[in-house]
C-alpha cells in the first residue's frame, strides 16, 4: 500500500486537496489540463487511493459526494457508453448501487501491451470489468498486476475471474423439454463463431451426450449442424436433407428461415431456441434467456468482493461462475404422438 498520500499529490501538483480528489476521480467539474496534470503527478509519485473508505462512505445515507470508478473495457466503436453491449447497462446499475461508477474504455485506444493499466492506475480506477475482447487484443491486457479483474461473458478467455452463461446444463434442460413433447428426429444447429468461443463447444458436447442418452447413435441421430451461424443456406440444405420434425436453433434467425422457406411452425417442424432476446418474445419461441442481467450484476458483485479483499493481478486459481439460463415458455412446439 503506497504511503503517499492525497494531501502529498495535492501539494506537488500546487492544488487544493479537494481539487485533487476530484481530478483522480475523472469529476467534470475539474478541467482537462488539471486532471492530466494532477494524475500525472500521482502516477509519478505512486499514489494508490484506498477504494475502501471511498465505497463505505458512498453507502451512508448522506448524498453521494465521490463515487468509486471502474473500468468497463471492450472492443468497440462507442467509448462513451458502451450502449451496444448486453452486460454494460446491469453492470454499471449494479455498480451504482454499491457506490461506484463504471466507466467504458475502448480496448482499441491503446496501442501497447500495459498501456491501459497504467492510464487506468492514473485515473483512480479501483477494478475492471473485461467483456468482448477480439483475439488479437489479449495480448493488451495480460500486464495487469495492479488491478481485480472480471470478465463478464462468453468471449474469449482470459486468466481473470469470469462470469458467464451456464451453456452445457442449459443445452441439455431445452433438449429434455423437447424430448418431454415426444419429438424423437431432434435436429440441432448448435452452429458455431468465426472464432469458436468456449459456448461452442459446450452445445456440441451437450447435444451428443443426449444423442447417447437418448439411445440416438449412428443413423438414428441426426449430426448436429457446426457450420457457422451466419451460413443460413447451408442450415436449410441441412434441414432438407435430415428432415427433423423439430429444430433446436441457434437464435431467431433460423426459425425465420424456416418460416421464409414455408415451414409451419409447430403444425410441420417444431422449434426451440439457444438463445432469446427482447426482439425474439413476440415470436412466442420455446427458448433459452441468457440471463445477461444477472450475469452483469454478479460479475460487479464478485469485484466488490475482490476490491474489498485487496486482490490484484492474475488470480492463482481463476474462479468460473456459471449463471444458469432459463427456459422460457413459447408456442412453437406442439405435442406429438
Amino acid at each position: 500500500m503506497s504511503t503517499v498520500s492525497l494531501r502529498d499529490v495535492a501539494l506537488a501538483a500546487g492544488v487544493s486537496k479537494s481539487s485533487a480528489q476530484r481530478a483522480l476521480a475523472g469529476d467534470p467539474r475539474c478541467k482537462g489540463k488539471t486532471r492530466v496534470h494532477v494524475q500525472r503527478i500521482a502516477l509519478q509519485m505512486g499514489y494508490r487511493p484506498n477504494p475502501i473508505f471511498s465505497i463505505m462512505g458512498s453507502r451512508n445515507k448522506h448524498k453521494r459526494l465521490h463515487q468509486v470508478p471502474l473500468a468497463y473495457v471492450r472492443w468497440t466503436g462507442d467509448t462513451e457508453h458502451g450502449s451496444d453491449d448486453i452486460y454494460f447497462t446491469p453492470s454499471a446499475l449494479r455498480a451504482e448501487e454499491l457506490g461506484y461508477i463504471l466507466q467504458p474504455f475502448n480496448i482499441k485506444e491503446f496501442q501497447r501491451p500495459g498501456h491501459i493499466w497504467k492510464i487506468l492506475y492514473a485515473r483512480g480506477v479501483a477494478g475492471v470489468l473485461l467483456s468482448h475482447i477480439p483475439s488479437d487484443a489479449l495480448p493488451l491486457l495480460l500486464q495487469n498486476d495492479r488491478f481485480p479483474a472480471v470478465c463478464c461473458g462468453r468471449w474469449n478467455q482470459l486468466p481473470f475471474h469470469t462470469v458467464r452463461p451456464g451453456i452445457l446444463m442449459a443445452t441439455q434442460r431445452l433438449w429434455s423439454k423437447v424430448v418431454s413433447y415426444g419429438y424423437q428426429k431432434i435436429g440441432v444447429a448448435v452452429c458455431c463463431h468465426t472464432h469458436p468461443l468456449e459456448d461452442d463447444f459446450c452445445r456440441h458436447a451437450a447435444i451428443l451426450a443426449c444423442q447417447q442418452k437418448e439411445g440416438l447413435t449412428g443413423r438414428r441421430a441426426i449430426p448436429p449442424f457446426t457450420r457457422l451461424l451466419s451460413d443460413l443456406t447451408a442450415f436449410l440444405a441441412w434441414v432438407k436433407k435430415y428432415s427433423p420434425d423439430v429444430v433446436i436453433g441457434f437464435n431467431l434467425s433460423h426459425y425465420q428461415t424456416l418460416v421464409e422457406a414455408g415451414y409451419r411452425i409447430p403444425d410441420d417442424i417444431g422449434y426451440a431456441s439457444l438463445h432469446v432476446n427482447s426482439s425474439e418474445m413476440p415470436h412466442q419461441l420455446w427458448s433459452l434467456d441468457q440471463q445477461y442481467n444477472t450475469i452483469g450484476e454478479c460479475a460487479v458483485n464478485l469485484l466488490d468482493q475482490l476490491i474489498r479483499s485487496g486482490e490484484r493481478g492474475r488470480p492463482a486459481v481463476p474462479l468460473d461462475i456459471l449463471v444458469e439460463p432459463s427456459l422460457v415458455e413459447g408456442a412453437s412446439l406442439r405435442q406429438v404422438s
